[in-house]
């Protein structure tokens, strides 16, 4: 992974201690582990981003953030994997989340038409929520260490090569 890319689209320390919804973690955001770009603080960071982006819950942006906080991992990154579920693809997600579940519980299908409002979620609730939270959370699992190896290897690949292309040079000079 390119820390040039990663450092010119991430927010910067001072722009996310701005932040009124983190101004609880001020005091602990001064840790510059949070803040550097290795692999292991970048791909625990996706990692766990991704699997909090799965999960149908409210908050995913302060527990990512209380995670990177205690295990010191890369706290922008972790922030931006959040993401993944957003309002535009949060309803494809969850269906695909709420049929991958209702399938291994081998539950029925909703007497009425999906719809993705919150007086149907709220009407449905009892009858979805267990295929619904199963489905979240394999996608999550499956998902975030997808994202946690997926990173490793592409981290250790880039690695590789600017390894090989610094032998090359070598060669290159000293022939």
């Amino acid at each position: 992974m390119p820390r040039d890319f990663l450092k010119r689209h991430l927010p910067s320390p001072e722009a996310l201690r701005r932040r009124k919804g983190l101004a609880i973690f001020r005091g602990r955001m001064s840790d510059p582990e949070l803040w550097h770009l290795t692999r292991r603080s970048v791909s625990a960071a996706i990692g766990v981003g991704l699997f909090l982006a799965m999960l149908p819950m409210p908050g995913q942006m302060p527990v990512a953030a209380l995670l990177a906080l205690r295990y010191r991992f890369n706290l922008p990154v972790a922030l931006a994997a959040v993401f993944v579920t957003n309002p535009l693809t949060m309803p494809a997600i969850y269906l695909f989340a709420y049929e991958l579940g209702a399938y291994l519980l081998q539950a029925p299908a909703p007497a009425t038409a999906f719809e993705f409002t919150f007086s149907w979620l709220s009407q449905r609730a009892e009858e979805i929520w267990q295929p619904l939270l199963l489905g979240c959370l394999l996608l999550g699992v499956v998902s975030g260490a997808g994202g946690f190896l997926g990173t490793q290897l592409l981290w250790r690949w880039h690695v590789l090569q600017r390894w090989e292309k610094r032998r090359m040079l070598r060669r290159l000079r000293s022939s």
